[in-house]
């Protein structure tokens, strides 16, 4: 076989497979494991809540904090787009909510529907960075592979008006697709599956090493994605798949990025300031800093705005219940604004376009191959 330029993992073959890579397969299969209770109708407990809704899905929005805010050389190369984010953003929703606060909550779903799909092909991207020149001939066809195992799914969701679950609200997605689309969706679905396999086999017939990173990120996102979305309908089931999945590797790569620029002191980013944090002895003091931020965000949600899951958030009940629509419409924009500023800043700050990229150079400088 034609070994690839340079070994094609971000961190390791073990870290990568386990909290990269392996989430949206890990998932997936404790889903169908437990497809009796997560199925059909199935709620998600508590304490299921607690783990995956405020322990990783609020929790990673604010790690975004230690490539952004937390970091002096981010504020001074990128000091416009922090402040005009945020302020863009508030002003965006205070605006649609202050229209209908429907379309608030709709435009943040496809917003977050975006970052989604835009965070696994930036994964796809980095492990294809080292492949051969000859396999990168049909990387289009990976590309629409992975964008078709994410748009399918939502198709699907956008043609069933009886999705037992929600991004964040009931109805925030339209239920306007035909039935006959979602029919020549999983056709093509299908096709794409089908040239691929093709295009695999072709390569490894040719020498060309298999490049694993590569192929379970395409699997677990499928996986993930068609588990929690179109075979079951539970809200246990599409949490657990759809949270899982995208915010462990997040948490992943934060950490790496972090923990690599500290240990590079002369080539990294000497200004790093929190360098110290991101060592494997402190990583319960980042994922306790973390946690306790989405407490006090989820809190407030609980106390002014939902009142609900007071068994973990009882501390915010005295908080009176805001239901005067003049002041829900600055309001809710505001504790809303953690999540769209992450999805907005998470578009810039990940770029790798060049060999002098500070991403390239803090997570592979050690590495060749193609760019």
């Amino acid at each position: 076989m034609k070994p690839a330029a340079a070994p094609a993992w971000i961190h390791s073959p073990l870290i990568d497979s386990l909290f990269i890579l392996g989430p949206g397969v890990l998932t997936s299969a404790l889903a169908w494991w437990f497809r009796d209770s997560w199925g059909d109708g199935a709620g998600i407990p508590p304490w299921a809540w607690m783990v995956f809704v405020l322990g990783i899905d609020v929790s990673h929005v604010y790690s975004t904090l230690f490539r952004t805010y937390l970091d002096p050389v981010e504020i001074r190369e990128r000091g416009a787009i922090l402040i005009l984010a945020p302020l863009l953003a508030w002003i965006t929703g205070v605006f649609l909510y202050s229209l209908d606060g429907l379309w608030f909550w709709r435009a943040l779903a496809y917003l977050a529907v975006f970052h989604f799909i835009r965070q696994q092909y930036g994964f796809l991207m980095l492990y294809l960075r080292n492949a051969a020149p000859e396999t990168l001939r049909f990387i289009r066809i990976d590309q629409l592979l992975l964008y078709h195992s994410m748009i399918h799914p939502l198709i699907h969701w956008h043609a069933s008006p009886t999705r037992n679950f929600q991004w964040f609200i009931q109805g925030d997605f339209l239920a306007i697709l035909p039935p006959v689309l979602e029919r020549i969706s999983l056709g093509l679905y299908l096709l794409l599956l089908l040239a691929y396999g093709v295009k695999e086999i072709l390569l490894l017939r040719k020498g060309h090493a298999l490049l694993v990173p590569k192929q379970l990120i395409l699997a677990g996102t499928a996986l993930s994605w068609f588990t929690g979305i179109v075979w079951m309908n539970g809200d246990m089931a599409f949490t657990v798949t759809n949270v899982a999945s995208h915010g462990i590797p997040y948490l992943a790569l934060i950490w790496i990025f972090g923990n690599r620029r500290a240990s590079r002191p002369s080539g990294g980013n000497p200004e790093f300031h929190l360098g110290k944090l991101f060592k494997p002895a402190l990583l319960p003091v980042f994922a306790g800093a973390l946690f306790l931020a989405a407490y006090l965000e989820e809190g407030l949600w609980a106390g002014l705005v939902w009142r609900e899951h007071f068994d973990f958030l009882g501390l915010f009940s005295a908080l009176p219940r805001l239901e005067d629509r003049a002041t829900l419409a600055w309001i809710i924009p505001l504790l809303a604004l953690p999540q769209a500023t992450h999805y907005i800043l998470d578009g810039f700050i990940w770029r790798i376009r060049d060999q002098k990229s500070p991403v390239r150079e803090t997570l592979f400088a050690d590495e060749g191959g193609v760019a």
